[in-house]
């Protein structure tokens, strides 16, 4: 494998788990910063029934607002978590991939 794909693939690697932790740092903010569940507490969001309860996940991330007649309101942007596992797994794809075409290259040359 050429010096190119190498050098494209840790770059494909880095940004990649760029990608995955900005998207969890998204997600985090929604969960604690957003004023979301607030609004679901007041009747804000779903006004026709009572908040029955909030559930929070750090992994996946998410927080749910689940009211008494069974409907629910994600508060975590549905892409979040589509992000944050596929930029994690395409990271860790790149990274093993340079790492073995390395050895393999050195290998040859040996």
């Amino acid at each position: 494998m050429t010096q190119k794909r190498l050098t494209l693939l840790r770059t494909g690697a880095a940004v990649l788990f760029l990608a995955a932790f900005l998207a969890y740092g998204v997600g985090l903010s929604a969960v604690f910063v957003s004023e979301e569940g607030e609004m679901c507490e007041k009747g804000l969001i779903h006004s026709t029934s009572h908040l029955r309860e909030l559930r929070e996940s750090f992994l996946p991330i998410r927080q749910t607002c689940v009211f008494e007649d069974g409907a629910t309101h994600e508060v975590v942007p549905s892409w979040v978590n589509v992000v944050l596992f596929g930029g994690t797994a395409g990271s860790v794809a790149c990274a093993v991939t340079a790492r073995r075409a390395e050895r393999s290259a050195r290998a040859s040359a040996a």
